[in-house]
């Protein structure tokens, strides 16, 4: 579970909604350290891409996807795109 200014926030509800875009094969979200300590952690998720969307999908439009679809506190920070997911 990820804390953001003391509220929980769940990683895989995140990854649910990150996983019904079209472009998205396999999503992970995690908390990265807020360079504020008194905010905790901001969500970011690590993302592989189907191939076909290499390359024409932005960090931004998935952000917005799953930032549109949530509650402020759960808000995605970040989003890399990897070619494997990092843990799982």
């Amino acid at each position: 579970m990820i804390k953001y200014k003391g509220y929980p926030i769940f990683p895989r509800d995140l990854e649910i909604i990150l996983m019904r875009h079209s472009a998205v094969k396999e999503a992970y979200v995690t908390g990265e350290q807020a360079e504020d300590p008194s905010i905790g952690q901001l969500p970011v998720a690590y993302v592989v891409l189907h191939d076909e969307y290499r390359g024409k999908v932005s960090d931004k439009e998935l952000i917005d996807f799953v930032n549109s679809r949530v509650a402020f506190y759960k808000k995605l920070r970040k989003v890399y795109f990897v070619d494997r997911l990092p843990i799982k």
